[in-house]
């Protein structure tokens, strides 16, 4: 705070250690304030984001409260600890996401008439090293293609920040085509009402809406997060919709 007037070339500040079980909210307001008062003297704009810090796997559950008392001065805020190429810690993003869609804290008006965002972490994609080590060894993810795809899946329609994880200098391209699909980045990009309509057992059925395109587009993301072969019957009036409707992949982009 002391050093904000040489604050000039920093576009991005992530506290750690400052929600969740760490949850410090003197200090987020007086950083908060310290930005906004650098912008107001020079114009220059600094997104800011909060991490919980050393949790393992799901928050202690007054996060969204929390929340509440602090979106207004953050822009984006970590929900759930470490997210690792681990199913079971993608899996536990599920039901926190679910939970912050409920409470309408989605988009919800951030610092400097930005949005303010639930923050699902990083996306573990690629050549990535090691839960703790930033030097390796360096290896690829441990996470199947189908587990890739359904984390990216989960974090655009719940417009999670993305975050990627891996090493971009040794990309491959699977991994960009995850990262680089118009269709489904700009389901995170513009989607609105994004929240989870059905959930049964292993399944888990999202939707969301986009009023930007000639007729209304309803955007829907199912999850089966439990062993392949299990069946799951959606139907037009789960997602309030009704007669004949044109249905597109956006992973495969084809109708």
């Amino acid at each position: 705070v002391s050093t904000q007037s040489t604050w000039g070339g920093v576009d991005f500040i992530k506290n750690d250690c400052m929600f969740g079980g760490n949850y410090v909210p003197d200090e987020i307001r007086a950083q908060s304030e310290s930005i906004t008062n650098l912008y107001s003297t020079t114009g220059h704009l600094i997104v800011y984001s909060l991490s919980p810090g050393d949790t393992n796997g799901a928050l202690s559950g007054a996060e969204e409260d929390q929340a509440r008392q602090i979106f207004p001065l953050v822009n984006l805020y970590r929900v759930t600890g470490d997210d690792w190429d681990r199913w079971s810690d993608v899996a536990v993003h599920f039901d926190v996401a679910a939970n912050f869609a409920d409470a309408g804290l989605i988009g919800e008006p951030g610092l400097l008439g930005g949005s303010s965002w639930p923050d699902l972490d990083m996306l573990p994609f690629g050549w990535i090293s090691s839960p703790g080590s930033d030097k390796g060894p360096f290896r690829n993810t441990s996470l199947t293609p189908d587990e890739q795809r359904s984390q990216m899946t989960l974090w655009t329609i719940a417009r999670s920040p993305l975050m990627f994880g891996g090493d971009i200098r040794h990309i491959d391209a699977f991994t960009i085509s995850l990262l680089t699909n118009p269709e489904v980045l700009a389901v995170n990009d513009r989607s609105s009402g994004n929240h989870q309509v059905a959930s049964s057992g292993n399944w888990r059925v999202w939707s969301a809406f986009d009023v930007s395109t000639p007729t209304m587009t309803t955007y829907v993301a199912v999850f089966n997060t439990g062993p392949a072969g299990d069946t799951y019957t959606i139907t037009l009036a789960m997602l309030h919709l009704a007669g004949a409707c044109n249905v597109r992949n956006l992973w495969a982009r084809a109708d």
